[in-house]
Formats: structure tokens, sequence, C-alpha cells
């Protein structure tokens, strides 16, 4: 489990690791780069197809290690659907399985408070908003079946409840 933009960088993602590590059915790695003060994406965001070894140590770590499965959590202002124009709050992306990865979106949408509603959207295309396709994520290098990234609006993580709810569904979606 990682969140490489936690702290001041993408806001809760670094909590929702924290949430999985601690859940004593799992057995998990974690990596998290926390950037400390407010409003560091500018100063300190580092696109997960550019994260590199050389420069985080704890990553490097994970990359020597097997894993059969790796998540990592991740912030973003807006998107939209390119299927309908729609703002979007969850993207689940990543190279992990498309079936897999339809059944996590889903598990969310069922933990998701109703009142907002929040829009909950699975990258299929390397064109589509924050897709995390590319062979070179971070996520996708740290494991042999692909990763899982999730990705979240801001809208989503400055409310109360939701980045944890998004956290114990993937809890679920790695139990079952």
């Amino acid at each position: 489990m990682i969140a490489p933009h936690g702290g001041g960088i993408e806001r809760q993602t670094d909590s929702q690791v924290e949430i999985l590590a601690g859940d004593t059915r799992l057995q998990v790695d974690t990596w998290i780069c926390r950037g400390k003060g407010a409003q560091q994406f500018r100063r300190l965001h580092i696109t997960s197809d550019d994260l590199s070894e050389q420069s985080f140590p704890g990553f490097r770590a994970l990359l020597d290690r097997p894993h059969r499965l790796a998540v990592s959590f991740h912030g973003f202002d807006a998107a939209t659907s390119p299927r309908n124009d729609r703002a979007l709050d969850v993207i689940v992306g990543g190279q992990l399985d498309l079936g897999r990865r339809y059944d996590v979106a889903e598990l969310i949408r069922r933990k998701l408070p109703l009142d907002p509603p929040f829009e909950v959207f699975v990258a299929t295309e390397c064109g589509d908003p924050h897709a995390g396709l590319s062979p070179k994520n971070a996520v996708n290098r740290l494991s042999q079946y692909g990763g899982l990234q999730i990705e979240q609006s801001h809208r989503l993580r400055e409310h109360p409840e939701a980045p944890s709810l998004v956290a114990e569904a993937v809890i679920e979606a790695l139990i079952s």
C-alpha cells in the first residue's frame, strides 16, 4: 500500500494507507511520502510514472520484495468522465485485472454516502483521466499482477467520512 503524495501534497491519502495497514486481517507493506505543511502539491508532486527508487529508498525497498497486489491512493482537483462529462470523485485505475477494478469500484459506490452523491469511474483506456495504466506507474511496478490506483477528488477528500469509507471498501475488496 502506498501514498506517494501524502501529507500536504494530496491530503488524506496517507491516512487511507494507515487505515489499511492497521487492519489486522491484512498483511501489508506500506510506503508513504508526506509533504510537510500546507500547499505542497506544486513544490513536491512527482507523477507516479516518474517516481524513482534512486530518490526514494523506501520505495526501492518495496520494489525489492515480491507483492501479489499493490494499491496506491492519490488525489486530484477536478476531472470529468470522457463518457458523459460528469464530474468524477473516484477513479479506479492501474493495471490490475479490469474485472477486479470494476468490483472495487462497485464496493466503493456502495460504501460512499448518497448525499452528496459521489461519481465513481473505472479507467479502461490510457486517455482516461488519471488512469494509472502505464507500466512505469509506481503501483504497477510493485505487483506482478498490476497495481490498483485509487484517485480521489478534492471534494471527496474534504468530506468528513468519505476517505475512510473508500479505504474500508478497498479493505473489503482485498479480503474477498
